[in-house]
């Protein structure tokens, strides 16, 4: 959120859910109905659990796929600091 913030954009909040469907469902909802919200960033939930359904719930809500910006997100932060690379 710091560097997200540092380069000039709001970060309206932060949130940790559990994995569930029905949570996760529910606050995506709220947020794309949300007027003051034009972008989601969701981290986690890579999908090879089998009680991960983050990727199912997130991918229904999907107007385009940034496929490959994690990766690139990761090297940034790494080089920033090794941790963050991994927290991802």
């Amino acid at each position: 959120a710091e560097l997200l913030e540092g380069d000039g954009h709001t970060v309206l909040t932060r949130l940790s859910l559990p994995a569930a469907r029905e949570p996760l469902d529910a606050q995506l909802s709220a947020w794309c109905a949300h007027p003051a919200i034009d972008t989601v960033m969701v981290f986690g939930g890579i999908g090879v659990g089998l009680r991960d359904v983050t990727t199912d719930v997130v991918s229904s809500y999907l107007l385009r796929e940034a496929v490959g910006f994690g990766e690139v997100a990761r090297r940034i932060l790494g080089e920033r600091d090794p941790l963050l690379a991994v927290s991802m």
